[in-house]
């Protein structure tokens, strides 16, 4: 038995070794040759289609991720409360794209968004303390200075304390 798609001395088996064997005897080779071809291009296309459909998928579900968790990252140590983060994350899907592997902010004309004082694209940290200022609502507010009212007092701790100093008190 021969092997599928190969000439058989014995006799062409397939209707296309039949088709090839009369070309052959024909001496059509060469018209052969640029069937084959012909048959081979299109499936080989059919496969480069189908691995670039692919190929495109996973390439956007890979920016995403990166993103995604730069977004993601940066909006934690900008102090982002956690039932903001997602809002932060979505405001980011209409403004960042990969490029080289990092996460570049667009305006809506397309055009690259520039960090402060720089010709690099602005970072993804940038972006996210910036939309303090557009989305205060997504941040911690502030604890203020830092006075914790009444602790470590070492003064008197009841107003009868104090009456009674004031009373004695010479000065």
């Amino acid at each position: 038995m021969c092997p599928i798609g190969a000439l058989c001395p014995a006799g062409p088996r397939t209707q296309q070794q039949q088709k090839d064997k009369k070309l052959i005897d024909a001496g059509k080779i060469d018209e052969l040759l640029e069937e084959r071809t012909k048959s081979m291009r299109e499936k080989h296309n059919q496969e480069l289609d189908k691995i670039q459909g692919l190929n495109g998928t996973l390439n956007k579900q890979l920016e995403t991720l990166v993103i995604d968790n730069a977004v993601r990252d940066s909006a934690s140590k900008s102090g982002v409360v956690d039932t903001g983060i997602d809002d932060v994350l979505l405001r980011s899907q209409s403004v960042f794209s990969l490029k080289d592997g990092k996460a570049v902010p667009h305006d809506p004309n397309g055009n690259v968004i520039y960090g402060e004082g720089t010709s690099e694209p602005m970072s993804v940290q940038e972006w996210v303390k910036g939309q303090m200022e557009v989305a205060p609502h997504l941040f911690k507010s502030s604890n203020g200075g830092g006075s914790e009212h009444g602790k470590n007092y070492v003064g008197p701790k009841s107003l009868a304390t104090i009456s009674c100093r004031r009373t004695t008190n010479p000065y």
